[in-house]
């Protein structure tokens, strides 16, 4: 057997940790627990080799790429010079083994039919900004030329940045609904995977073919544990045969995000009157808005609580304490947090039997987005959330195709 060695191109020589609201990058690890990690799953479901990216900000997705896909050709499109310019060279000081299999774009994303020619084994779209959606990502256009630039087979990974994944993203006019009608309208077929406040849709004209992913060369532990997640994870991503799901909420919520920031606000006391509905059932008191975070940090009422909520079918609902691992991963409140951790990895052959799509998609994976975030510090964790699934026998799971 070859000797595989050490893909050092990926890992820079020099420090870098590097938080934005674009990108998170750092120099020993190539995933580091945010959403455009879930970029990397194409290196599961992309036909081919050649990679266009709509959006770059500081480069986040770039090394997700590379990591699973060979001798991957990859094109980035993005409108703003300045962030070519600065995501360039930084990746030329830090990475610069990788810095030439890069070719940056500047463009208009609305209009790349017309920019940059030929066919697509997968296209990631990342446009959300500070701002929220550009209007484009909601017109026929834009998603027509997603669909004909797609290679036979291709598929298209979208980051739909939003609601949280607890307070029913899809329920309503919302922008990630709108994005979800857009795509099938166009597509034959639509996947979608929870991550926090983002969904990360899966789209293609055929049903997209997985494929075992054997790397010649060696990735550093924490990562090469999420390359060998990804299949996992797209064994339970949801098919979706819906655009926007009739429900009580009526509002039209804008792209924008103060305006998202507001429907997410006024959502919060329907999701709390389950929470409560849970807690009382459990023989706990109600709780008003103020009492979340106390909630969060108690790690009795919340795990027995998560526990109803699952068997109670809110599964969605369940999202919520994982959602918020990940998120406080960020913030000083993570030490609060680490009672998930250990919950999640002493009890989960339980948890996987009581909902194996909740467990591995939701939970697990936000525990592994913890264990990976260079600012949380749960490196010490690795060796017990691998163990585990290799006593749960999730590595060797045959693929969905």
């Amino acid at each position: 057997m070859q000797e595989k060695h050490l893909k050092r191109g990926l890992y820079g020589d020099r420090h870098l940790i590097l938080i934005t609201m674009e990108s998170v990058l750092a120099h020993d690890r190539i995933f580091v627990g945010n959403q455009p990690d879930d970029f990397g799953i194409a290196s599961v479901l992309a036909p081919g080799k050649r990679v266009l990216m709509l959006g770059l900000g500081y480069g986040g997705s770039i090394r997700s790429l590379l990591a699973g896909i060979e001798n991957i050709e990859l094109h980035i499109i993005d409108n703003d010079p300045n962030i070519i310019k600065s995501c360039s060279s930084l990746f030329q000081d830090v990475f610069p083994d990788i810095h030439n299999r890069v070719h940056y774009i500047q463009g208009d994303a609305s209009g790349f039919s017309e920019i940059i020619e030929g066919k697509f084994d997968a296209i990631c779209i990342d446009t959300y900004t500070n701002d929220g959606y550009p209007d484009f990502i909601f017109g026929d256009t834009f998603w027509n030329q997603v669909k004909e630039t797609l290679s036979p087979g291709g598929i298209s990974i979208v980051n739909a940045m939003g609601l949280p994944t607890h307070l029913y993203p899809l329920q309503g006019d919302t922008p990630q609904a709108r994005v979800l009608h857009q795509m099938r309208t166009q597509m034959n077929y639509v996947y979608s995977m929870p991550y926090r406040r983002s969904l990360t849709f899966i789209c293609s004209n055929e049903e997209p073919q997985a494929k075992e992913v054997e790397l010649q060369y060696e990735l550093k532990k924490f990562d090469e544990l999420i390359i060998n997640m990804f299949p996992m994870r797209w064994n339970m991503a949801r098919r979706v045969n819906i655009g926007m799901t009739p429900s009580k909420y009526t509002n039209h919520v804008s792209g924008l995000q103060e305006d998202i920031d507001k429907e997410m606000n006024a959502r919060w006391p329907d999701f709390i009157k389950i929470l409560n509905r849970g807690l009382v059932a459990c023989g706990y008191t109600k709780i008003e808005a103020k009492d979340l975070k106390a909630l969060l940090f108690d790690s009795v009422r919340s795990s027995i609580l998560t526990e109803w909520l699952l068997n109670n079918d809110y599964i969605e609902e369940a999202a919520f304490i994982p959602n918020f691992v990940g998120t406080l991963s960020y913030t000083e409140d993570a030490q609060h947090m680490r009672w998930f951790h250990k919950w999640i990895l002493n009890h989960g052959e339980r948890l996987n039997r009581l909902h194996k799509e909740w467990f591995i998609n939701t939970a697990l994976w936000q525990v592994m987005a913890s264990i990976t975030n260079p600012f949380a510090h749960n490196e010490h964790l690795f060796n017990e959330a691998d163990e585990l699934i290799k006593k749960l026998t999730l590595y060797n799971d045959k693929l969905k195709v």
